[in-house]
């Protein structure tokens, strides 16, 4: 109840500050997300606990297949951050632009973080 109390009395007011944004070269941006996924423990485990369980004893030698499914994921991890970066563009200026939005996801808040205290309170 709190916290949405606190919400309540904060302002309906999205501020979107562009300032904040650096322009880095596309090289230094390709570099921080490399060194970002490669000291990513998560996709460290995944290659070494899930991938090895789709490689198949063949006429296609194992690191073979390996580098064929790492390829599938990396191809699919581009489309869905591509897809992602795109559609946070698009949704920034749709806040920005927007009048309504604002004010709706306050009390969006407000019924989310009420329903949560009724939901513990009935459990």
């Amino acid at each position: 109840m709190f916290l949405a109390y606190k919400v309540y009395q904060s302002s309906d007011n999205i501020k979107l500050d562009e300032s904040v944004v650096k322009q880095d070269s596309w090289w230094k941006l390709y570099r921080i997300g490399i060194t970002m996924n490669l000291l990513n423990p998560k996709v460290t485990l995944f290659f070494l606990a899930l991938l090895p369980q789709f490689v198949v004893q063949n006429d296609i030698a194992e690191w073979i297949q390996i580098y064929i499914l790492g390829g599938i994921f990396m191809l699919v991890s581009l489309a869905t951050f591509y897809t992602v970066a795109f559609l946070g563009g698009s949704v920034a200026k749709f806040i920005r632009g927007s009048k309504w939005f604002a004010p709706v996801m306050k009390w969006t808040q407000i019924v989310v973080f009420v329903g949560i205290v009724v939901a513990i309170f009935i459990s």
